[in-house]
């Protein structure tokens, strides 16, 4: 590295972040997600910008030809769709950064699956939003006055990136990402992430949960917070309750709390473990679980620098076009969010109509851990 860089880091100076955002593509009609790069996926506010613009021409060409490369699609994407503004507020004197999106296209855009006009009034983004593309039956060739339907989602992401003080280095990019405030802990008496070829490792901000080792006994992590507990017809219920537990675990007095993302490959030796080898094997798998299927944010009401019990709550963020079926009943689908509760059954691959249960090929119960 550049001798000044490292000089500047050995003298004890604090690093300065500051909030900054990117959009992560979780799913695209057609496209598998985990073949793609980083770099492939994502759109990124640029270093020293407070505007983010997405479309056709503000991203390269050759970012949507891989994203949407159904050419019909593809031109329904406008050469500058939406943009995103950070925004900094002062409320009550505490500074505090504030991201809005506006549309600027005619084909508009659906945010948290709600549709937004050209010209209507800026929305207020959070982190883990869903923004998505759609288009309407005409355009790809249905009859007119259809539905329109999603062909390409992204996830909203606030990330913090390091402000580089001093003139820039030759050998330095203007802002650097900020690393995690600590490094997540790898699954308890787990195989290694490299092992088995398929293993991925979440978006940032995002954990994959950790689960016990074969010969793991019954003990549960100190910092869980949650499992889910998969059953169902295509699942290994001769395993023990406790070879088949994903825990969110996470530091109870942590600032910022990440989310447990569940997909195809995030928890691979997980899944291979649990599952039925002739749904890992075969194409129903790859159909009804998506490379990011969804996601549990958790919330504390108390405040976690007092003595007070923790009392959680936790809400479900649906990114897979598959969707999740909560308790056998009710549909959600990619971009729905819904408040959790202890005991509720998350289903994918199922419909809500009579016998859903055994039709699912996994279904999961979020719970406490035991």
């Amino acid at each position: 590295g550049d001798p000044r860089h490292e000089e500047s880091r050995s003298g004890g100076e604090t690093p300065l972040f500051r909030q900054s955002c990117r959009l992560w593509c979780v799913y695209s009609e057609g496209v598998e997600l985990s073949k793609l790069s980083e770099l492939q996926r994502a759109i990124p506010l640029p270093a020293q910008s407070r505007e983010l613009v997405v479309g056709r021409t503000a991203q390269p060409a050759i970012f949507w030809d891989t994203l949407v490369p159904d050419r019909r699609l593809h031109g329904t994407v406008s050469r500058e769709h939406f943009k995103v503004f950070q925004h900094d507020a002062v409320p009550g004197g505490a500074a505090q950064t504030n991201f809005v999106l506006l549309c600027t296209s005619l084909n508009g855009v659906l945010l948290n699956s709600k549709y937004i006009g050209k010209g209507e009034d800026e929305r207020v983004l959070q982190h883990g939003d869903v923004i998505a593309f759609a288009a309407s039956a005409e355009s790809t060739g249905g009859q007119s006055g259809g539905m329109r339907k999603p062909f390409i989602f992204f996830s909203f992401e606030v990330v913090r990136v390091e402000v580089v003080q001093g003139p820039p280095l030759p050998s330095l990019p203007p802002s650097l990402p900020a690393p995690p405030a600590e490094a997540p802990a790898p699954p308890q008496a787990v195989r290694g992430a490299g092992e088995g070829g398929s293993q991925l490792r979440p978006p940032e901000n995002t954990v994959a949960g950790r689960w016990r080792s074969h010969d793991a006994g019954p003990s549960v992590p100190e910092d869980a917070i949650f499992c889910l507990e998969v059953h169902g017809d295509q699942v290994r219920m001769d395993l023990p309750s406790e070879a088949r537990q994903l825990f969110f675990c996470c530091e109870v007095g942590a600032a910022m709390l990440p989310k447990l993302r569940i997909g195809r490959n995030y928890q691979h030796l997980f899944w291979e473990r649990v599952l039925a080898p002739a749904v890992l094997n075969g194409d129903v798998w790859a159909s009804v679980m998506a490379v990011d299927q969804f996601e549990i944010c958790s919330f504390r009401r108390s405040n976690p620098t007092t003595a007070e019990r923790q009392d959680w709550r936790f809400r479900l963020h649906v990114l897979g076009a598959a969707g999740v079926t909560v308790n056998y009943s009710v549909v959600c689908n990619a971009g729905d969010g819904r408040e959790l509760q202890q005991s509720d059954t998350l289903s994918v691959g199922a419909s809500a109509d009579c016998g859903a249960a055994q039709r699912a090929p996994a279904a999961a119960g979020i719970g406490a851990p035991r």
